[in-house]
């Protein structure tokens, strides 16, 4: 039934390769890049970083401003962090990132970097470097550089409603089916693929829509927005059907926030949800050596 095409469920997990080679070795299972943070805001990268390992990419390396890139580095073993000189990203660091990003199945920008005009000066140098050469996703602080760009195809931008007032001019309707119809003409004209979150998560390209159900009123707490952006990069790494890997995403970051206040009520925090991500995963995914 059209139901089942429009809603991301079960059946979307066959886009996505999730088997190994037993000979396997380490960067073969993908390789993401984020660009994040800053003195103010230290946090939100290590959400994205942290959720695209638990999606299964093998590293997630994190190119942030010294505070941001010290913090990460005492917060978690897991986490790769290259600092970059000063307080915040400037003009000064496009060229260490875009040589960064060389290596990258994906490329992760926004969480955490602040408002700065040089900042965002830095961010659209990146995007228009980076476009048509790297999947990229764009989140948070970085949408807001990127207003009323034209994008490609392999570009996915995860506004809620008001980034996504900034970043079209449009504003995103209540009615489910007015969204729909709003989020497709905007990703039509952008050229690129928009993740709108809400209680429904609509996601398209301007011609093919998927919408996420999944969720709980819990996920209002700060970083699942991060969360979801880690697994939109993780998971594009398993597939070359960018849309589909960020329907997946939604679908499973609803997912592990529904099992995280199952347990926790409304008390979870975005750190609950990176706990729940594999069950969620290997539930519905083909895993396996082959």
């Amino acid at each position: 039934p059209p139901e089942a095409e429009l809603y991301v469920g079960p059946g979307d997990f066959r886009y996505l390769s999730f088997s190994r080679r037993a000979e396997s070795k380490k960067g073969d299972h993908g390789r993401v890049v984020i660009v994040g943070g800053s003195a103010e805001y230290s946090g939100a990268p290590m959400y994205v970083a942290l959720a695209a390992l638990r999606a299964g990419v093998d590293l997630a390396v994190l190119l942030a401003p010294e505070p941001a890139a010290q913090a990460a580095k005492a917060f978690s073993p897991d986490l790769i962090a290259v600092p970059l000189k000063g307080e915040r990203l400037g003009l000064e660091h496009v060229e260490e990132v875009l040589k960064a990003a060389e290596r990258a199945d994906v490329v992760v920008v926004g969480s955490g970097l602040g408002l700065a005009a040089e900042t965002q000066e830095a961010v659209r140098r990146i995007f228009r470097a980076l476009l048509g050469k790297k999947p990229m996703v764009v989140d948070a602080d970085a949408i807001k550089a990127l207003a009323g760009v034209k994008a490609e195809k392999n570009v996915v931008f995860t506004p809620h409603a008001g980034e996504f007032r900034i970043l079209t001019e449009a504003e995103a309707p209540a009615d489910l089916r007015q969204r729909i119809e709003v989020a497709k003409r905007e990703a039509a004209k952008l050229n690129a693929i928009i993740l709108l979150k809400g209680r429904y998560d609509v996601v398209t390209d301007g011609s093919k829509v998927k919408v996420n159900a999944t969720g709980t009123p819990a996920m209002t707490v700060g970083g699942t927005g991060d969360v979801l952006t880690g697994l939109v990069a993780g998971l594009a790494t398993k597939t070359n059907n960018l849309l589909e890997a960020a329907a997946v995403a939604a679908f499973v970051n609803g997912l592990a926030g529904e099992a995280a206040a199952e347990e926790l009520g409304f008390h979870i925090t975005a750190s609950d949800l990176l706990k729940y991500i594999p069950s969620v995963i290997r539930r519905y995914a083909d895993e396996k050596v082959v």
